[in-house]
């Protein structure tokens, strides 16, 4: 009887180590993963934290991250436009927000903007973007009403108040959307409000506009 005791204790004894191991084994994954997980919450609330900007906010690599975009522009200009004949053409003139010039080669995936067959973007100085446009000019040839390309076209504009003549630098272009048939000439210019004289010159006949320009911001 004394031996099955000792035996009986003995197992007791054993089965109690091995329930002591595993909960302390337990216990011990239980914290560890509570570790790991808040660890990992942390990290993902910092990354999160780095991505957020506001919407009218331009993200920059400088110290000063974030500048608030508000510039304005003539986007919402009401386009100016006048009709005008010589001997042989028909000219419409349209003074109208900026235009986005591309090259030929960004045709492909262009959506928007005017594609440069020849010519050179003029260098608009003005700091105000409110004195910003873009001045273009279609020529039609006046029997068959034909889009004119191959003539010499040259711009001019005249400011009244100052009598101050300026010679545009004209490049021919189209409407990337419109394509070809909407060939015509022009480039973005800089004009402070008041009135001035367009002279359009095709192969030697000029057609003249009076424009007055007002502060549409």
């Amino acid at each position: 009887m004394a031996e099955q005791s000792n035996g009986f204790t003995k197992n007791l004894v054993l089965v109690v180590a091995i329930l002591l191991i595993i909960v302390v084994g337990g216990v011990s994954y239980l914290y560890t993963t509570n570790q790991n997980q808040t660890m990992q919450t942390n990290s993902t609330m910092t990354t999160g934290q780095t991505m957020i900007t506001p919407n009218n906010m331009t993200m920059s690599t400088n110290s000063n991250a974030t500048t608030p975009n508000t510039a304005t522009n003539t986007t919402n200009l009401t386009p100016m436009q006048q009709n005008a004949t010589t001997q042989d053409y028909r000219v419409a003139l349209r003074l109208g927000p900026p235009a986005q010039m591309i090259s030929i080669n960004q045709t492909l995936t262009a959506i928007s903007g005017e594609v440069m067959v020849s010519g050179q973007i003029s260098n608009v100085t003005s700091m105000n973007m409110t004195d910003r446009y873009q001045l273009e000019v279609h020529v039609y040839n006046i029997t068959s009403g034909a889009v004119v390309t191959a003539q010499n076209v040259t711009i001019q504009i005249v400011n009244h108040a100052t009598n101050q003549s300026l010679t545009v630098p004209v490049i021919m272009m189209y409407d990337v959307k419109a394509g070809p048939a909407d060939t015509h000439f022009g480039n973005n210019v800089s004009l402070q409000p008041g009135s001035y004289t367009v002279i359009v010159n095709i192969n030697g006949e000029k057609a003249t506009f009076n424009l007055n320009v007002s502060n549409q911001a």
